[in-house]
């Protein structure tokens, strides 16, 4: 879900961008066929969801009618994005925000609405299918709610280590909806709304920077508040409270002393028990989190808790996050090392593409997202993986140093139980994860043949080497330039 969210946000603001200046016609015709075209996702979530509970009371299997719901929200994920694409192209929705209803200079306040047409009706879907997802849940002999590979998986978190579950009381409708969109918004609608309003305020109080240096250079302040601030930003978003103290969370701030590993706190994510997750966050130290769900800590063992612990501590370990970072810039740096030794090579392919062809500079953007895609897919996806794997591994080590008895059976069944809990199809992998089965053959494979281990890392450095080289050398160019 979070791949095709992060596309649907930049689709977005790509529109936003090359939208027309000027107010648009019929604006009250515009308005309410757009409200209309929000509601579509949710209208067909409703419909499934009533269909579904109908063939449950009719007394067909619960796996079945789960099979059924996979193809059905598979379905909503394209008329969620059509209608969204439909609204902010088609009917000029930007300008109608910003021009017709002169909320251009109003800060962040446009760039929420403009965003709207994306988020509105994923949310209304998950209020909408909230009530299957209970009668189906109790059906399957499950708690409420799961992760990667359950009915809800369109909507469900395929990070970290966890997947979704419930507890034993029937969780209320909008405290369902408010977790999923707690979850989303606060990894990725919150940071993009933090820069869009360094970028407004900036153009309110300085009205010399339009499209200027000052206006890219009102980025910087934003990224790197974001970079040191926000993990405690989402702590609240995320509604946690310290891990009280106990033999648990000594063992975890033992197992973080034994791996050279700092942060300020681990925290509870309360979720209701709807989700069975971990994450960490946080470069600097003072501000660095681990995130560990309720719901893991009421299903998983200590033992089984620590590994989840290890894996975390072993992102920070290995400076995944900085890689990802770099990876994420790695095509932007190779676009302008390409614009800096063929000076104004991009903009003449660029300029005779859209002039031989009539393209229009939104299509331009378009194209350009779909590269974007077709990267973040076959590239920055797969690498994730390899770096999930490390992060495995580390997380045996930390048992394995913890003088823990057979520490790869215990990371396995740690892996094992999560999957039993949501429901996970074992052989499914997701963006930035192997499956289960392959996550579990792999550390099965690294503890009997060191030698793959080694080329493993090896490989991982290589390809983390030349990420780090595009993501540079424009930068490294600038440097050998000057006199």
């Amino acid at each position: 879900m979070h791949f095709l969210l992060i596309l649907a946000v930049l689709g977005a603001l790509v529109v936003a961008e090359h939208s027309p200046a000027y107010p648009v016609s019929h604006s009250a015709l515009r308005a309410v066929s757009s409200l209309l075209g929000m509601l579509l996702p949710p209208g067909w979530s409703l419909l499934g969801s009533w269909w579904l509970r109908i063939r449950l009371r009719r007394g067909a299997s619960p796996w079945a009618v789960f099979r059924w719901a996979r193809r059905w929200q598979t379905a909503h994920s394209a008329i969620w994005l059509g209608s969204a694409a439909i609204v902010l192209g088609a009917l000029g929705w930007t300008s109608l925000v910003r021009v017709n209803w002169g909320l251009e200079h109003a800060v962040l306040v446009d760039d929420v609405l403009v965003l709207l047409p994306v988020l509105a009706p994923l949310a209304l879907s998950w209020a909408v299918w909230y009530d299957v997802d209970q009668v189906m849940r109790r059906g399957m002999g499950l708690q409420p709610g799961c992760d990667q590979g359950d009915i809800t998986r369109e909507w469900s978190s395929d990070e970290g280590c966890g997947a979704r579950r419930g507890h034993r009381d029937r969780q209320g409708r909008w405290t369902y909806v408010g977790v999923h969109a707690r979850h989303y918004l606060g990894v990725l609608v919150v940071p993009v709304l933090t820069v869009l309003g360094f970028q407004d305020a900036t153009r309110h109080f300085l009205p010399e920077a339009e499209d200027g240096v000052l206006l890219a250079a009102a980025h910087v302040p934003a990224l790197v508040f974001l970079a040191i601030l926000f993990p405690s930003l989402l702590r609240h978003v995320w509604q946690t409270r310290p891990l009280e103290p106990g033999p648990l969370r000594d063992r975890l701030e033992s197992t973080a002393r034994r791996a050279g590993f700092k942060a300020r706190d681990i925290l509870v994510w309360n979720t209701g028990g709807m989700m069975l997750n971990a994450a960490v966050a946080g470069f600097v130290p003072v501000f660095r989190y681990v995130f560990l769900t309720d719901g893991l800590l009421n299903r998983l063992s200590d033992a089984q808790i620590q590994a989840v612990f290890g894996h975390e501590i072993g992102h920070l370990r290995h400076r995944h996050l900085f890689l990802r970072i770099v990876a994420m810039f790695a095509p932007v740096g190779l676009g302008l090392l390409v614009d800096g030794v063929f000076p104004g090579f991009l903009h003449e392919v660029s300029g005779g593409i859209s002039s031989e062809s009539d393209m229009p500079p939104l299509v331009m953007g378009v194209l350009a997202l779909v590269g974007l895609a077709g990267y973040l897919l076959f590239v920055f996806g797969p690498y994730c993986r390899l770096l999930e794997g490390q992060a495995d591994l580390f997380g045996c080590r930390a048992l394995a140093a913890a003088a823990q008895a057979e520490p790869v059976a215990t990371y396995v069944s740690a892996l094992e139980d999560l999957a039993s809990a949501g429901a996970i199809d074992r052989e499914r992998s997701s963006w930035q994860h192997a499956s289960i089965a392959a996550r579990v053959a792999f550390v099965r494979r690294i503890a009997s043949d060191p030698a793959f281990e080694l080329r493993f890392h090896r490989r991982i450095q290589v390809l983390s080497g030349l990420l780090l080289a595009l993501a540079m050398s424009p930068l490294v160019c600038q440097l050998l330039a000057m006199p």
